[in-house]
């Protein structure tokens, strides 16, 4: 039987690594932002390096969107697990619950002794 204890805490880990995940995505989904921002302002730079580089961030910026989706998804994936993770932990508490009362029942009953 699987130890509940250690169940949960699997579940435990599990939610923060996607509790991290979902801030790195965060950071990673805008990571480029400011940078093609400024890229794309006419008043900073001009001429066709800008266009250039702004292409190349925005390319580069859809790849890192696509990376946080990704991580994202993941991370909604170890939040269900974690909570199957639960679910078999109370199951597996249960049955540990229910085996030690069927254990306690086919103890003999201690003789009252001499009287």
């Amino acid at each position: 039987m699987t130890d509940p204890d250690a169940l949960e805490a699997r579940a435990e880990q599990l939610r923060a690594c996607a509790r991290s995940a979902r801030v790195k995505a965060g950071a990673l989904a805008t990571h480029l932002d400011s940078l093609e921002k400024s890229a794309k302002d006419d008043t900073l730079w001009r001429g066709p390096y800008p266009t250039t580089a702004a292409g190349t961030l925005a390319g580069y910026r859809a790849l890192l969107r696509g990376a946080a989706d990704l991580l994202n998804e993941d991370a909604e994936a170890w939040q269900a697990r974690a909570g199957r993770l639960d679910r078999d932990a109370d199951a597996a508490r249960k049955e540990l619950a229910k085996q030690q009362a069927e254990e306690a029942r086919r103890e003999p009953e201690p003789s009252p002794g001499p009287r």
